[in-house]
C-alpha cells in the first residue's frame, strides 16, 4: 500500500494553500517553538504533473470506448457536463482536448452546450463559468445551469428504485460526455464517473431517494472509499446507463489543482482506473493519535465538514481541532441538506445538535468570516470558538497544550483520505 509522507518540522511554521477559486493564495502560519508539528501530507504530494503531450494520449486511448472523435460522427447535439466550484477540477485545462475531439469528428460548435452539473448545489454566475470553463468558452458557447426541480425527462427506473429523470436539455442530446474529477466522497466512495449526470443533472426525486432510501437501506455499504459494492454508486451508475452517458474524461489533481492523471472512456471502467489511481495519490498514513489536529479544509472549502474524517481516526477524546477556513463564501447552499429556516431545512436536514466531532472537546475557527447560523451548524456555541486573527487563537491554545504536544496538521484535509484495503 501507498504511504504518505509525515514530516516533523523544525521550522514551526507550515504554508497552506486558501481560497481555492476565489483569490487563491499561500498562507504561512507560524506554530509555538514548544510544539512538536507533524505535518501529514498525501502520498501523491510531489507527483509530477501531466503535460500537454500526455493528457492528450489520454483522449487518444480510452478506456471501454471508442474515441470521442469516433462517438460525435452524425451527432446533431452534444452536450458537456462540468462540475462547480465545490470541485477543485480545472475543466479549462480539459476543455480544449474535447472540443478537438468534436471538430475532428465533423461537430460544429452550434451543436455543442454546456451544463454545470452541480445536483442540489447552487447555479453558477457568469464570472464563475469563465473560472471554471474559461471567458472564450463562455462567450462562444452555449452554458447552461441544471435546475434540480424543473424540465426534466423520465427515462426510466433503476433495478434499486431510483427514477431517472433527467436534465430536459441533457436528454435530448445524442452524444453526452462528463468532465469531473474523482477525489474522495463520504457516501459514494469517490466522486467523478457517472456522479456527474446523477445526481449532478438529476431531479429531487431521483438525488433523494439515492441520497436517503438507498443510504438508510444499505448504511453499512456506503462510505468514503467504498466503490465496487457501494449500493448509492452501483444505483447512480444504472441510471447513468439508462440516460445514455457516452463517455467521461475524469481528473485527478493535487493540491495545486494541477493534473496528474486523466482518465478518459466508458463512466465505470475509465472511473475505476482513476480511483485505483486516486487511492495512490491521495492516500494519508494514519500517524496515531493527537491531542491536537489542524485541518485545513482547502480544497473543498464550500465543504468543509470533509475535512473532519482526519480528526474522526486520529484525535484523542477530549482534543481539540482547529479548521482553517479562509473563503469568502461560507456553507455551500444545498437544497438536499441544507438550512432554509429557524427550524426546517431541505429533505435530508437534521436539527442542530452536538459538535461534529462529538469526542472533541472544542473547535476552533480559523477564519475572516463566519455567520451566526454557520457557527451554530457546528455545534453549540461554547464548543465552537471562531479567530480572525491567527495569533489569538495560538494563544488560545497554548495555555492548553504545553511544551512537547504533538500536533498533526494535514495542509488540504479535504482532499486527503486514508490508506484504503485493496478491495475498495
Amino acid at each position: 500500500m501507498p504511504k504518505s509522507r509525515a514530516e516533523k518540522s523544525d521550522a514551526k511554521s507550515v504554508k497552506f494553500r486558501v481560497s481555492l477559486w476565489n483569490n487563491e493564495r499561500e498562507i504561512t502560519l507560524d506554530f509555538p517553538q514548544e510544539w512538536e508539528i507533524i505535518e501529514c501530507r498525501m502520498a501523491g504530494h510531489d507527483f509530477p504533473p501531466l503535460s500537454d503531450s500526455q493528457i492528450r494520449k489520454a483522449f487518444e486511448k480510452p478506456h471501454g470506448t471508442r474515441r470521442i472523435r469516433d462517438l460525435a460522427r452524425g451527432k446533431k447535439k452534444v452536450v458537456i457536463l462540468f462540475d462547480d466550484l465545490a470541485r477543485p477540477t480545472p475543466v479549462y485545462k480539459i476543455l480544449p482536448f474535447v472540443l478537438k475531439e468534436l471538430r475532428e469528428g465533423g461537430v460544429s460548435g452550434d451543436k455543442i452546450r454546456l451544463v454545470c452539473a452541480y445536483g442540489c448545489h447552487r447555479p453558477l454566475v457568469r464570472e464563475e463559468m469563465i473560472k471554471k470553463l474559461g471567458r472564450e468558452v463562455v462567450e462562444n458557447y452555449l452554458v447552461f445551469n441544471h435546475n434540480v426541480y424543473e424540465h426534466h425527462v423520465k427515462m426510466g427506473t433503476t433495478s434499486w428504485g431510483s427514477p431517472v429523470l433527467i436534465n430536459r436539455e441533457v436528454a435530448s442530446c445524442d452524444l453526452k460526455i462528463a468532465v469531473g474529477c474523482i477525489i474522495p466522497h463520504f457516501t459514494t466512495g469517490y466522486g467523478g464517473g457517472a456522479k456527474i449526470l446523477v445526481p449532478g443533472a438529476a431531479a429531487m426525486e431521483t438525488i433523494a431517494y439515492n441520497h436517503i432510501e438507498l443510504h438508510n437501506a444499505y448504511p453499512e455499504q456506503v462510505g468514503l472509499g467504498k466503490v465496487k459494492t457501494n449500493p448509492r454508486r452501483l444505483d447512480l451508475e444504472e441510471a447513468a446507463r439508462i440516460a445514455g452517458l457516452d463517455i467521461i474524461a475524469n481528473v485527478v489533481v493535487n493540491h495545486k489543482k494541477e493534473i496528474l492523471g486523466v482518465f478518459v472512456g466508458d463512466f465505470v471502467e475509465a472511473h475505476r482506473k482513476g480511483v485505483a489511481f486516486a487511492n495512490k495519490v491521495y492516500a494519508t498514513e494514519n500517524r496515531g493519535k493527537f491531542d491536537l489536529m489542524v485541518l485545513n479544509a482547502f480544497p473543498i472549502e464550500e465543504s468543509p465538514e470533509k475535512a473532519l474524517w482526519t480528526a474522526q481516526e486520529s484525535l484523542n477524546n477530549g482534543g481539540d481541532v482547529v479548521l482553517i477556513w479562509q473563503t469568502t463564501e461560507g456553507l455551500l447552499p444545498h437544497y438536499l441538506v441544507g438550512t432554509f429556516g429557524s427550524d426546517y431545512g431541505g429533505r435530508k436536514w437534521q436539527t442542530p445538535g452536538p459538535l461534529r466531532l462529538p469526542h472533541a472537546r472544542t473547535l476552533f475557527i480559523y477564519a475572516d468570516c463566519l455567520s451566526k447560523q454557520e457557527q451554530l451548524w457546528w455545534g453549540p456555541k461554547d464548543t465552537v470558538l471562531w479567530y480572525r486573527d491567527w495569533k489569538k487563537l495560538i494563544d488560545s491554545l497554548k495555555p492548553l497544550h504545553g511544551k512537547g504536544t504533538w500536533v498533526a496538521v494535514y495542509p488540504y484535509a479535504t482532499l486527503q483520505c486514508p490508506i484504503f484495503p485493496d478491495e475498495y
